[in-house]
């Protein structure tokens, strides 16, 4: 009886053991490279995962030169006023994402960091890019663009004539 105790006893603690390794295998095989974002996260919606610091870096930098290149339309009294986005004052930045990013997966114990890499891979680590407008630029460009084509004000005068104006 003694014997069939001590059995069960090793039984259970080899399938222990087993569990731990695999879990620890598994956790080895997601976890990010040392130096690299984990995988899924994401920059406005580009990926970044699995991408060095610098490598990150220059992609966003292309994505954000892309979209300061944009054209617009200002429409003034009927007349274009073709312009870029980065002419009337916008500047993009993704700020400080890059300390975020690499943190991902690597921040708290394996299970918190297994979630975290879990969640990056399901994509829920999206950064935004954040657009803030330079209203000294755009007043300069509205003063230098379109103030010319504006027309001056003709008889700035209301009359009311019969209850009505």
């Amino acid at each position: 009886m003694q014997k069939r105790g001590i059995v069960a006893a090793f039984v259970i603690v080899f399938m222990f053991a087993l569990i731990a390794i695999y879990v620890l295998v598994s956790y080895g095989r997601i976890q990010p490279e040392d130096g690299k974002i984990c995988k899924g996260v994401r920059v406005d919606g580009i990926e970044v995962g699995g991408m060095t610091a610098d490598e990150a870096i220059q992609a966003i930098d292309a994505h954000t030169s892309g979209k300061k290149n944009q054209k617009i339309e200002v429409d003034v009294n009927g007349k274009v006023v073709e312009t870029t986005v980065r002419e009337i004052g916008y500047t993009l930045s993704a700020g400080d994402f890059l300390e975020q990013a690499m943190a991902v997966g690597r921040g708290g114990n394996m299970i918190e960091n297994y979630k975290a890499i879990k969640e990056a891979a399901a994509g829920k680590f999206n950064y935004p890019v954040k657009m803030e407008l330079d209203e000294k630029i755009l007043k300069e460009f509205v003063k230098k663009k379109c103030k010319k084509l504006c027309t001056q004000v003709k008889n700035a005068t209301v009359k009311m004539e019969e209850g009505e104006f």
